[in-house]
């Protein structure tokens, strides 16, 4: 394929998908979207999910993390600061599934964080890695 015909696109782990030249990224949409050279919002989607989305991601200051489902709906948000939000998942929701499975709101510690590590391990089989984050 010729260089010139490919576009940039944004593709979110939901399966959204941007063109870069639309502008800025929707502001609805989380900042996990990763940034591919397709000919189309098709080609965009399969070659951004070839590797797959990380499961785990950690915000480049150390301080949250963010676990996302393999339906690409983020179900675990850890803060140092804010405490942890454990959901189902996005799919579970649309099939009559209650929103929280542990939230709190408060400063965490790392018994918090313990825990957060453990439901996401229970609910998702999905291992978080205990040294992502200093307590």
């Amino acid at each position: 394929m010729n260089q010139d015909t490919l576009i940039e696109y944004r593709v979110w782990p939901d399966g959204t998908v941007q063109a870069v030249a639309d502008g800025q990224a929707y502001a609805w949409m989380s900042d996990d979207f990763r940034v591919v050279q397709a000919s189309s919002p098709e080609e965009a989607l399969l070659l951004a999910n070839e590797g797959g989305f990380d499961a785990v991601q950690v915000s480049p200051d150390g301080r949250t993390v963010w676990v996302h489902a393999p339906d690409g709906s983020t179900v675990g948000r850890f803060s140092t600061v804010f405490g942890m939000d454990v959901h189902t998942s996005v799919t579970a929701q649309l099939a009559g599934a209650e929103q929280c499975l542990h939230c709190t709101h408060t400063k965490p510690g790392l018994e918090d964080w313990n825990q957060f590590c453990d439901l996401i391990q229970a609910n998702y089989s999905i291992v978080v890695d205990r040294s992502l984050i200093v307590l």
